[in-house]
């Protein structure tokens, strides 16, 4: 009997996620591409705002290619994962994608946010655009990274307002590593690796380096990483 409980009680978060999953599709997606169910998709993500034609999917769609609030470090605690898209945003995903448990996707501004192919972010990571925010092919994040284009609030100088928003390009196969922040107009080329707890606020573009520090900058080159 208890083993009959135990069955049961890990099947009906199964279905919870199947049903939420088919109806975020059916919600969001064309029906052409709905009904492939592409996402995977938590029954406890909460949906704060987000309209029909605000997700794109670049190229062939598969079952289940992207996953919402599953997976994660289990040695640590997760947030409430959210999605806040608002009207006119666009958010292009292509295949195996994943945002991890506690993700919080946040785009305030009609803007686009790019997720390229084999995209992983750990537990708790926060992306926020009111810019442009782009990710290549294979990056990895870990937890708690925040990803934010905007600075929230205006500063001049001498009466001048500075530009509080700004673009952020990350290259392919990158390896941010946790706690790590990134913030407006930053760079991040192809093949490198964000040190743990490091701040990225401007631009790189020499390929294969390691980026440590606070602020950041470039303390190793001719860096290979791998999964």
């Amino acid at each position: 009997m208890n083993r009959l409980l135990l069955e049961i009680r890990l099947f009906i978060p199964k279905v919870l996620d199947f049903c939420t999953s088919l109806l975020f599709c059916l919600r969001y997606l064309p029906l052409s591409q709905a009904i492939k169910i592409p996402f995977l998709i938590s029954y406890k993500v909460k949906i704060d705002e987000l309209h029909k034609g605000a997700i794109v999917i670049d190229g062939a769609v598969k079952r289940f290619m992207i996953c919402l609030g599953h997976r994660g470090f289990t040695g640590i605690a997760h947030q409430q994962s959210i999605i806040h898209i608002t009207k006119g945003a666009k958010i292009v995903f292509s295949d195996n994608v994943c945002l991890a448990q506690g993700f919080r996707l946040w785009v305030d501004e009609p803007t686009t946010v790019t997720f390229g192919k084999d995209f992983y972010c750990n537990k708790n990571c926060l992306i926020r655009a009111t810019k442009n925010i782009t990710f290549g092919d294979g990056v990895l994040l870990g937890w708690n990274v925040a990803i934010n284009n905007c600075d929230g609030h205006h500063i001049s100088i001498d009466g001048v307002d500075r530009p509080n928003d700004g673009d952020i390009t990350i290259g392919n196969h990158v390896w941010i590593a946790s706690d790590v922040r990134i913030g407006k107009n930053a760079q991040i080329p192809n093949g490198a690796v964000v040190a743990q707890m490091s701040l990225v606020n401007t631009r790189f573009d020499e390929e294969r380096i390691l980026l440590a520090g606070i602020p950041a900058k470039v303390v190793k080159i001719n860096i290979d990483w791998k999964k």
